[in-house]
Parts: C-alpha cells; structure tokens; sequence
C-alpha cells in the first residue's frame, strides 16, 4: 500500500545487499532479538514458524529503524535493525499480504499455505527514535489484574505495533518498601501509604495516599517478580522500558522520622481525600530518597535502559509559581536520578501544561522545563490528538518530545475517535518542531475502538498522512475473515466502516473520550453527563448506525464464528442504545414535567427494556464483571485478601472514591453483571420515585433518593459474589448469531 513508507527494491540487487549486510551482523539467528520475534511467531503462528526466516540488520545513518520484507525460495524473509523492526515486518506482512490482524478485541489470522509472495523488497522505514505507550493511569484501569500470560500477550502486540518504549509501572512498590525502610520506616509506617492495588497510579503520582489498601506483601512479592518477567520480554525485543523515578511523593511518616525535613501536605487532589505529602526538591533528603530508590530499582530490576518517568505535579499545583523555584525543582529531580544513574533521562508527562494551563503560563513552563538540559528530558505530549502541547509552548522551548494520541479515558465504554486529527496531527507537529522524535499512546485505558490504535502505529512509519478511504478499506480486509463460499458482502462492511470512520470516529469537540452512556449514569434530573466528565451529548449523525450494525449482523451470520465482528457488532448495538437511552430519557423528563403519568409508566418501561443488552454484552468476555472481578481475586494470597481485591475492583469501576467523590462513575464499564446488577435497579429506584410524585403530587424528595441509592451502591461494592465464567461466544456461535440478532430486531422496534 501506498500510504506506508517504502522502497521496492530490485530481488537481485538486494540479495548482493543482503550478503554484505549480513557478514557483519551474522545469520546463525541466535540473536537475542532474533530468537525473540522467533518466539512471538510460534506463539501467534505455530503452524508457520517455519516459513519465516530472521535476520537483524545494520542501522542505516538517516533513520532509526528499517524493516525488509520478501519472498525468497520457499521462505518469507523479513530483516531489521531491531526485533521491534522484525516484528513490525511481520504485522506488516499479515496486515496488507494475508488480509490479517492481531487486536485487544479478537485475532483475524487467516495464513494461507503456502503464505502470499513478495516479490520485490518491501521496505519500512523510520526516522523517529521513540514509539511510546501506556499512561501511569493504564496501569490501573487497564493492566492491574494481569498474570504473565496476558502481558506475554501484550508485549507481542506491542512488537507487532512497533513500540520500543514502553511505560513499566509495575512491582515499584517492592522498592518503594526497600526505600524507605533502608530511610528508618517500617512496613507499618507505609500501610497507609499504599493504596490498593486498583488505585496504585493515583498513589504513585501523589493524588492520594492509602485508599482501598492495605497493599500486601504477598502483592508486592509476587508484581516484583512479574516486572522481572515483564521487563525481560520487553527488552528481549530491543524495547528500552521507562522505569519509575522519585517526584516528591513521600508517606506522612517521613515528618516524623525527619522533623526537620520541608515536607508539605498538600491541598486534597479531589473531594474525599486528604491531602499527600511533598518533599521539597530542595532539600538534602530529596536527592538521599530519589538516588537509593533509583540504586534499589537498578539492582531489583536493571537500569541499562537509563530511561525514568516522574510527574511532580500531576494534577497538582506547585507551592510556589517563582521561576527560580520551578527551574531547582526539576533540576533537584534529574539530579537525585543521576546520583544513582549518571545516564539517567528523564521521560515527563505533559498533561500538567494543559490541564493546569492557568498556573504553567509561558514563564513557569519555559523555568521548569530550563532547569535541566535538552538532552536530558524526553516531554510526552499526551493529548496531542485533541489539546496539542507543543503549540502552546514554543516546542516545549526546545525539549526533545513525543506526540501522543491520549484517546481514551477511564477505559469507558463507547464508539469514539478523532481520526482524522490522529492521521494528520503528527505530521503537522513534525513539520514544524525538530525536536519531535516519537510518536505514541498514552490512554488511560485500552482494549477498546482497535481502528484508531491500528491508524497511529502505522503513523510512525509513514512521512505523510494516509489516503483514509483507502486506509479504512485495507482495515476492514484486514480486521474480519473473507467471503467465503457461503458468500458474504464485505463490499457493504466497508461501506459502513467508510461512514463510522466520517461519523462516530470523527470528533472534532474538546470532550475526554466518548460520549457517556445514560444507563450507567446515577439517576437525576437535567443529566448531561455521566459521572464528571462523560458528556451525553451525541457529536455525530447517528442516523445510520443501525443500519451499519444490520449489515456487519448479515455478514456475521454467513461468515460464522468471528470474534472480531462479534466485538464490533457489540460495540455497535451498545453505542445504539445509550443513544436511544437519551431520546427516552428525554421524553421521560417531559412526561413527569407535564404531570403524564400514563407517558411516563410507557417511556421509562422502554427505558427499562434496554438493560436486556446485558445478555448480549455476556457473550464477550473482556465484557463481564466476571471477568475483571475473578482476575481481581486471583491475586490474592487468601480470601481475606482476595475480598479485598474484590472490593478494589468494583469500587473502581462504579464509585472510585467515597460518597463524596466527584469522581464516582469516572471509569464507568458497559459490562454485563454491571448492566442488570448495579446499573438498572438505580433506574428502577428512580421511575419508583417519579411515579411516586405524580400519584402523590409532591415533589421527589432527592435527599431521601440519593441516600437510598448511595445505601445500594456502598452495599454492592462490598458484597462478594460469585462470578462464573461463563462460555466464549466461539463456544456456541450459533447462540451468539441469535442472540446478536434479537438485539438488532429489539432495537429495530425501538427506532
């Protein structure tokens, strides 16, 4: 395809090439790069390991990374300069010669024996150092409960896609404890410092301290081990990992073990919570705290890569907004990195700039971002597909950065892209910053909308924005099997991707994410988001959706059993009836306001009638309670600790914090258990308490609502239950194919 970069090379030409290139790397393939990608394809491709052949590269001078594909013999050869590269090649390869892909919501490999030919060399290229992924916040709406086999799985998917530098988060709390008990404190001193284990990116940024903990031992023992196998893997396939490094965040013990240390409690991060403990920058224990936890990291776990993340004001102001301050703080901060690693970079997130745009103004930003040299500090631009910072900064005056597409937020449930700013925003910020040297993925959550993720990690390869008619096409062929001889109109599939990608993935508004889902919203009046930050209003036409999810339904049923338009059609009729929710929600609120109790009884029973989605979204198992909640509990060294977990887990994805918190349905899931368990009896509550008012003629007593509903809610999050796995749909495809139809019809008679 036009779109990537490339350069078709004559066979014979590049075979002499070849020859010369591999006498200096070598061809026994005992790489350990080479055995890595190796790995990957007889994980992904057993049947075919034996049809590839590997061979790492030089490095040419004017780019980063290169990868050559051809067919030579009866083999498919594919050479890079890394095995990141390697692997690129190879999702290459599926992708556009086999019609194939790899993503969070379902595999579409359909490898023919023997594999397509290429003829000529196919050669991609790269002239950006880094391709970044993950958000502090990943690892907990996301990663939290992985064992090694669901990392084994995402390291691949990040080879595949590219990704040679990599956020990892986890198992820093085994030397946090080695830390600060080597300063004098105790296990006990830090039990209200850990929060639990879904909380853990909010305590590590300084947001908050101890909430939903105890953190166990057990807990830290064995994520130490798995950041061992995490980073192993990682950097098996030349991926340089980003290490945790010290902010300033320390447990309120410290004032106590040293008096006389500056440290500051500061104003509560959100409502509900109290307020962390700073360590001055300035002062001598600064550099003591961030240079033995970065020794300890180092011995635990390595720091060959020299590479460490800190936010010192993630969402949090700094004390003081002088110059001068700002300039020592970040200076302080490399500074404690590079007492213990000399090499040492530190890797920024951004978000700061924008989402504190008031207090970082031109000269606050330019003394922070001064205090340490260029070569010192790698900035991420986290949001730059929707709110760039680069622009607003002068090029982050000169700090080498990388352009993230954010995405989403809180890992809630929806339809959503800005597709077109992902294809063009960075080459925009290319063209016009030097010091641009990687693009990336920063969302807070992942395992949702794979089309915008497929579209950015092609970006790094290409050196113009793509032909999205073409591109969107190569998608669909890519993402779902091929007619076959049953027949099937993948012609009309596209068709309808063409008009997803001009509608639902075409925001052009400032909002965080996808439009919220009112059946997940805690009942009011005048709603207008879910939660805090899921606005209801919807962006785009959403005329045709149904019809789109009656064609991929067609499809789905001569096809047969196809995770990837299982998935997607899911998506579709989910996103179908949080809109339809609020047609019905308005009409609800007109009907109690002209006191018509008959219209009110009919609309909110419609209303009442869409949590039957729960049924069909049980068919998939990423989206089920079940499934996060038994993840949840396998962790745990006993039942009291697995309760524990538990009770993070669905406090996350319903309250987040106490009654208090703004934050409650924040990261809000459209999961089956979640739909018919917590969502719908609020809603039932609620037309109880309307119907009440008309038939009593007073107003709804809201006080008394809302200490019912927070009473309901508080109960469900501690309750355990029993989560039963129920079966995959490609168990029973035939009762999936139903099920996914009654949906359709249903929401036919709805329209």
């Amino acid at each position: 395809p036009k779109m990537m970069m490339t350069t078709r090379v004559p066979l014979a030409l590049w075979v002499v090439l070849a020859f010369a290139i591999w006498t200096v790397v070598g061809t026994d393939g005992a790489d350990p790069q080479v055995e890595a990608v190796e790995g990957l394809i007889g994980r992904l491709l057993p049947q075919h390991k034996d049809f590839f052949q590997l061979s790492l590269i030089s490095k040419p001078a004017d780019v980063q990374d290169v990868y050559e594909v051809v067919t030579v013999g009866s083999k498919l050869t594919i050479k890079g300069t890394s095995g990141v590269a390697l692997a690129s090649g190879l999702n290459w390869y599926l992708k556009y010669k086999c019609n194939s892909s790899v993503s969070w919501l379902g595999d579409n490999l359909q490898i023919p024996t023997p594999g397509p030919v290429v003829r000529d060399v196919y050669r991609g290229q790269t002239t950006l150092q880094y391709r970044y992924y993950f958000n502090v916040c990943t690892f907990g709406y996301s990663t939290v409960w992985w064992n090694w086999k669901r990392w084994e799985q995402e390291i691949d998917w990040m080879a595949l896609n590219g990704v040679n530098m990599p956020l990892a988060f986890s198992g820093q709390e085994y030397v946090w404890q080695k830390t600060f008990e080597e300063l004098g404190l105790t296990a006990q001193d830090l039990t209200t410092y850990f929060s639990g284990p879904a909380f853990l990116p909010w305590q590590r940024m300084g947001n908050i301290d101890g909430w939903m903990g105890p953190l166990s031992a057990h807990w830290m023992e064995t994520h130490m081990q798995l950041q061992k196998q995490i980073l192993e893997r990682e950097r098996s396939f030349g991926m340089k990992p980003v290490l945790p490094g010290f902010a300033g965040h320390v447990p309120a013990a410290m004032k106590t073990k040293y008096p006389s240390a500056k440290i500051t409690q500061l104003h509560p991060w959100s409502t509900g919570f109290n307020g962390t403990y700073f360590l001055d920058p300035l002062d001598p224990l600064f550099q003591k705290i961030g240079s033995t936890f970065i020794s300890i990291q180092g011995e635990t776990y390595g720091n060959e890569n020299h590479l460490y993340n800190a936010d010192p004001f993630n969402e949090l102001n700094p004390p003081s907004s002088e110059p001068s301050f700002l300039e020592s703080v970040s200076a302080s901060i490399l500074a404690a990195m590079r007492k213990a690693d000399p090499s040492a970079t530190w890797v920024l997130q951004g978000w700061f700039l924008i989402n504190s745009a008031s207090f970082w103004k031109p000269t606050q930003t330019k003394a922070f971002l001064g205090g340490v040299p260029d070569s010192s500090m790698i900035v991420l631009d986290l949001w730059a597909e929707v709110v760039p910072a680069w622009n607003q900064t002068n090029n982050f005056y000169g700090k080498p950065f990388v352009w993230n597409m954010l995405h989403n937020f809180g890992g809630r449930t929806g339809l959503y892209g800005t597709i077109q700013r992902v294809n063009e925003g960075p080459f925009i910020a290319m063209k016009a910053a030097s010091n641009m040297i990687g693009i990336g993925m920063t969302p807070e959550a992942i395992e949702t909308n794979p089309i915008v993720y497929a579209l950015i990690t092609e970006s790094a390869w290409n050196t113009a924005p793509v032909n999205l008619t073409r591109w969107v096409a190569d998608y669909v062929y890519s993402r779902y099997p091929a007619p076959n001889n049953r027949g099937g109109n993948i012609s009309a599939v596209m068709e309808a991707w063409q008009t997803l990608s001009q509608t639902v993935y075409s925001c052009y508004t400032r909002q965080e994410g996808t439009s919220g889902n009112l059946l997940a919203a805690r009942p009011n009046f005048k709603l207008e988001r879910v939660g805090c930050c899921a606005p209801l209003a919807i962006y785009y036409n959403a005329t045709k959706l149904l019809d789109i999810a009656r064609t991929i339904q067609q499809y789905f049923d001569i096809i047969g059993s196809s995770a990837t338009l299982a998935y997607d059609l899911v998506d579709l009729l989910l996103q179908i009836t949080a809109n339809d929710a609020v047609t019905l929600y308005n009409n609800i609120t007109q009907a109690y306001a002209k006191g018509d109790a008959a219209a009110l009884l009919r609309y909110s029973s419609d209303f009442m009638k869409l949590f039957e989605i729960d049924a069909l979204v049980n068919f998939m198992p990423k989206y089920r309670l079940s499934t996060w909640v038994n993840e949840a509990r396998a962790w745990g060294a006993d039942a009291a600790e697995a309760d524990l977990l538990e009770l993070n887990a669905k406090t996350q994805v319903t309250l987040w914090g106490n009654k208090f918190s703004p934050l409650s349905q924040y990261a809000y899931k459209m999961w089956s258990g979640l739909i018919a368990d917590f969502y719908q009896p609020r809603w039932e509550m609620w037309f109880k308490a309307l119907a009440q008012s008309l038939q009593t003629g007073q107003p709804v007593n809201m006080a008394q609502f809302t200490a019912q509903v927070e009473t309901f809610e508080l109960s469900w999050t501690q309750q355990q239950q029993q989560q039963q796995q129920d079966a995959a749909f490609e168990e029973h495809a035939d009762t999936a194919s139903r099920v996914l139809a009654w949906a359709i019809g249903f929401l036919e008679q709805r329209q």
